[in-house]
């Protein structure tokens, strides 16, 4: 991966490769944005320049990248470069055998064998040892302890690239020691033309996708391999349809699309416990119908058309917004947001739906309950 195979993040990655130019860089940096808009993508394009035996620069001037064909670029981009270093959250559960729970964040023990071990060793082959901690927000207080020494004292050779959705829950002495690069939401032209490219979608499918994952191309591409868009369709007639008379029946109809996406997921990733892969594909649903209502409130409120994320359906979404109104689509979206935090605390699936399905049927009947859940998710 080179810097100039990343898409939009022009002011990033121009900072980045004065940084190396200029022989300014930090030792440790925090790259943070929205999941999917190219963080890790980035770490990588700068270890691969960093680790390069032959970097090239820009036609005309004078910013550094790899050249993508020494054998130092090879090695990165395969992940087995000796000096490139890339820990994951797939590895927390190689460090918790004995737990019959799922761990969620990076053990002490991993911290200190993947990184801290290794960052006081001189470079084998490359100048930089460079080590990628890809969603570092799962650093248990334990660990990011432990990692305060490597921030505390880097060694000279040792470049640490921390990778995450938000700044929110890193201890303030992590933050105070890092070199914070925030990364934005992508352009969605640039994420739907990179959708069709990759992808068999039409150009209207990709503009939708591109809207509802909000400049992330990563979410993008999970999206369509999810069979979001196979059920779009149906979805939406469901919600034109639905009313206080068949509110139940409809409920019924989003729990089984909830479990046949769940039960695609499970038969293309085995390891997916059945309950996380029902809560994932509850919680697409729920995203899903928050749009359609988010949709109608843009166009009930008067807004501009170019703000509709389903321009394909824009006219049958004018003729459905004309029959609400803005009060009643804030309710709906508020008992949405109220299913979603249900859902993230594993609440029964069938009885968040039927629930959901009540209040959109008939949106007085929503209260205002999410600050005690809120309370909870934080606790």
């Amino acid at each position: 991966m080179r810097f100039a195979d990343i898409l939009g993040h022009e002011a990033v990655i121009a900072r980045l490769q004065g940084e190396i130019a200029r022989d300014r860089l930090a030792h440790v940096y925090l790259f943070w944005g929205p999941d999917g808009v190219g963080k890790k993508a980035t770490a990588l394009a700068m270890a691969q320049t960093l680790l390069c035996t032959d970097p090239v620069t820009a036609k005309g001037g004078s910013l550094p990248d790899a050249c993508g064909k020494c054998k130092a670029c090879h090695l990165v981009e395969a992940e087995t470069h000796p000096d490139l270093h890339v820990v994951v959250k797939e590895m927390i559960r190689l460090y918790k055998p004995e737990s019959k729970s799922k761990a969620t964040t990076f053990a002490i023990d991993l911290v200190r064998e993947a990184v801290i071990a290794k960052a006081g060793r001189r470079p084998m082959r490359a100048d930089h040892r460079v080590f990628i901690l890809d969603e570092a927000h799962l650093l248990g207080n334990d660990a990011a302890n432990a990692l305060l020494k490597v921030l505390e004292e880097p060694p000279p050779a040792c470049r640490l690239i921390l990778v995450a959705p938000t700044i929110e829950g890193f201890l303030p002495t992590v933050l105070s020691r890092v070199r914070q690069v925030p990364f934005s939401p992508l352009p969605r032209r640039i994420v739907a033309d990179h959708l069709r490219e990759r992808t068999e979608i039409g150009a209207e499918a990709a503009s939708v996708i591109a809207a509802m994952t909000e400049g992330s191309i990563g979410g993008g591409l999970a999206w369509i391999a999810d069979g979001v868009l196979d059920i779009r369709s149906e979805l939406l007639g469901r919600l034109e349809a639905l009313s206080k008379d068949n509110d139940l029946a409809t409920a019924d109809q989003f729990v089984v699309m909830v479990r046949n996406l769940a039960e695609q997921w499970r038969q293309q990733t085995p390891e997916t416990g059945k309950s996380e892969a029902g809560r994932r594909a509850g919680m697409r649903l729920i995203a899903l119908i928050t749009w359609h209502y988010r949709d109608l409130l843009v166009l009930a409120s008067g807004g501009r058309d170019e703000l509709v994320a389903s321009r394909d359906r824009l006219d049958d979404l004018k003729v459905a917004a004309a029959r609400t109104t803005v009060a009643d689509l804030q309710r709906r979206l508020l008992a949405l947001a109220q299913a979603d935090q249900r859902l993230a605390l594993n609440a029964n699936l069938d009885l968040t739906f039927q629930a959901l399905a009540t209040q959109l049927a008939n949106p007085a009947a929503v209260a205002d309950d999410s600050r005690p859940l809120k309370r909870a998710i934080l606790a």
